[in-house]
């Protein structure tokens, strides 16, 4: 099948900027128990984001790598890796562990389509991940940085999530 010539192949590190996360000490109860969600790969389990199961306070969040509504999250880190890759849309500011990446998109990437291409890459992006010496899954940052990703312009881009979002809806 050939690709309409308005289709783009780029490299992910190409079209997004990766962001790494953390955690604010443990140790300063200050930090801990505010309204402010901070994801762990255990709140990877829906498509859309907007809360997690463990949160901060504005301190804690301060101190934290935050990343704002409409980039994406995907796991890096975990014993999930070796039978899944969750990538999850940030339905609002939030910060993540390090065991998470942020995507933050071009302004010509809808995040909805990179979503769905990655989500259904699947498989693909299963060969990125390799083994930590404690048995833990772990991506390959290069790999993962060189993934192609096919794209068409926005427009198109939207359309496509439209109707995969139709879709869902019908099957639902």
């Amino acid at each position: 099948m050939k690709l309409p010539s308005t289709w783009q192949t780029q490299t992910l590190d190409e079209l997004v900027s990766f962001r790494s996360g953390g955690t604010p000490s443990k140790n300063n109860s200050q930090y801990w128990g505010g309204e402010f969600p901070w994801v762990t790969p255990k709140d990877l389990k829906k498509i859309i984001l907007f809360d997690s199961q463990d949160r901060l306070t504005k301190e804690g969040a301060a101190t934290a790598q935050v990343t704002g509504k409409d980039s994406l999250l995907i796991l890096v880190r975990g014993m999930t890796l070796f039978k899944e890759v969750p990538v999850c849309l940030v339905g609002r500011n939030m910060a993540f562990n390090q065991d998470i990446k942020a995507l933050a998109v071009r302004d010509d990437v809808d995040p909805r389509y990179l979503q769905a291409y990655l989500i259904s890459m699947k498989n693909l992006l299963l060969r990125c991940v390799d083994s930590a010496g404690h048995g833990t899954g772990r991506m390959n940052m290069d790999m993962l940085r060189g993934f192609l990703v096919l794209f068409p312009p926005l427009p198109e881009q939207k359309a496509i999530v439209d109707l995969l979002s139709a879709w869902d809806e019908a099957i639902e």
